[in-house]
């Protein structure tokens, strides 16, 4: 069961909460710390973006990536170190994603424009992988979609080749 706080702010999928919320309702705790990590990856007019999360929040620092090099040495230094949670939870109604200022827009809705959004998360089976895409029903929002990567070893390299070749894929919806 999930705490209240959170069961309002992450999404459902068919068979229960996305990848991000089971990985992560087990350690969510104001300035604590884990040892499973999670991230997100967003990709919008061909640059591509690693932010870590705590499963809902985007974490401070944004990394621009600019090459696959650089995209695998990001992804293992992320997932190799404890994750630490921020002292207090911001209230999520007035919350805006450090990545809204690292691209260089003002509101979520213009961001979600050409965006593609993947959810990393490490669970004690290993690393799990799901997009997100364009809800038609909503006016904006991104809704957790397939998984796209389940994997016990966690070589950098080899997941970011998977990664990249996932956000690749042209039927990938974006709005």
């Amino acid at each position: 069961m999930l705490p209240k706080l959170m069961e309002a702010h992450w999404p459902l999928v068919p068979n229960g909460y996305s990848i991000s919320a089971v990985a992560n309702a087990n350690r969510f705790t104001q300035g604590g710390t884990s040892t499973l990590a999670s991230l997100k990856i967003y990709r919008r007019k061909g640059k591509l973006f690693i932010v870590e999360t705590d499963g809902v929040i985007d974490l401070s620092p944004v990394v621009e990536v600019a090459d696959h090099e650089q995209f695998a040495a990001t992804l293992s230094d992320i997932l190799s170190k404890p994750q630490i949670f921020p002292e207090e939870v911001p209230n999520l109604r007035d919350y805006k994603s450090p990545l809204l200022a690292a691209v260089g827009v003002r509101r979520w809705s213009e961001l979600e424009r050409g965006l593609q959004m993947v959810s990393v998360a490490q669970t004690p089976e290993g690393i799990v992988a799901q997009k997100y895409v364009p809800e038609p029903s909503w006016r904006s929002g991104l809704a957790p979609g397939d998984v796209i990567l389940k994997q016990r070893e966690s070589d950098p390299v080899e997941l970011a080749d998977k990664l990249l070749a996932a956000l690749e894929d042209p039927n990938w919806p974006v709005r």
